[in-house]
């Protein structure tokens, strides 16, 4: 068997050190996932919102053409004359 390290108050302390150390990396790395997945959301939320714009648009167009139609519809029934 290998015969383990001695364990006193230094030995404690380094490790102590590492997984403050460690804890402090993961707390950056979670403020940076957190970045992200705000500025995703914000992506996200905008475009929605440019999707309704665009589907109001869309619409918008849709009626004209169907005032156009109609009214080609009424010229072309008329009769010449």
């Amino acid at each position: 068997m290998p015969a383990m390290e001695q364990v006193d108050l230094n030995f404690i302390a380094r490790q102590l050190e590492r997984v403050i150390e460690e804890q402090a990396r993961q707390r950056d790395d979670i403020t940076v996932l957190t970045g992200i997945t705000i500025r995703l959301e914000g992506s996200v939320q905008g475009l929605t919102t440019e999707i309704r714009g665009l589907r109001s648009k869309v619409d918008r167009m849709e009626r004209r053409l169907d005032q156009v139609a109609a009214a080609v519809e009424r010229i072309t029934q008329e009769p010449a004359g």
